[in-house]
């Protein structure tokens, strides 16, 4: 009796920035996965990302994306419409992984997390670095027990890309519209960092 093919992963990403690169290149390396559309206000900026990666589809508007496409979920980058896009697709039973920080607030972050839950969806925030050859290769090391068990790592790498006048502000333009940074712990307090 031949086993059946698992039918790979509908994935769909919003956002076709400096970073959507890392991700997509990662996506295209798990084979359970397949990346079936990509979207961005900015259609050349859609097209940068669809052609090396061999997307299939290309989509200015997301929420015409994720109607058409179905997908079993979306990653996304751009943070002015999370709470809008992230409540749109749990309604829709797309789960979702989103770009840190997931909202300016806290109470928007709250909303975002209340209507994946309501939704019975899977909500993931990652940092986009997990993707950098370096830290995949650090996992590999781990998983592999190459160099033993791991008590604890302290890695440190600034490579240049965020030093100067303008550091991250030409590539990261959201990065111009956050006023400040919140740090929150349970529930216990809200420091500002400048």
């Amino acid at each position: 009796m031949t086993q059946a093919v698992p039918r790979k992963l509908r994935v769909v990403s919003v956002g076709a920035g400096y970073f959507s690169r890392f991700q997509h290149e990662a996506w295209s390396r798990i084979p359970e996965v397949g990346i079936v559309a990509v979207c961005d206000l900015v259609e050349d900026k859609a097209r940068t990302v669809q052609e090396p990666f061999g997307i299939a589809n290309r989509y200015t508007c997301w929420t015409e994306m994720l109607d058409r496409e179905k997908p079993d979920f979306s990653t996304s980058s751009p943070r002015p419409l999370a709470t809008r896009r992230c409540a749109y697709a749990s309604r829709r039973g797309i789960h979702l992984i989103c770009q840190k920080p997931l909202a300016p607030t806290m109470e928007e972050a709250t909303r975002i997390v209340e209507s994946a839950q309501a939704a019975g969806v899977r909500l993931m925030v990652h940092e986009n670095f997990r993707w950098q050859p370096w830290y995949r290769k650090i996992k590999e090391l781990q998983t592999t027990g190459t160099i033993g068990e791991f008590t604890h790592i302290h890695v440190l790498t600034r490579l240049g890309h965020g030093w100067g006048e303008r550091a991250y502000l030409d590539r990261q333009p959201y990065f111009r519209d956050y006023p400040r940074l919140l740090i929150y712990e349970t529930g216990v307090h809200e420091s500002r960092l400048a």
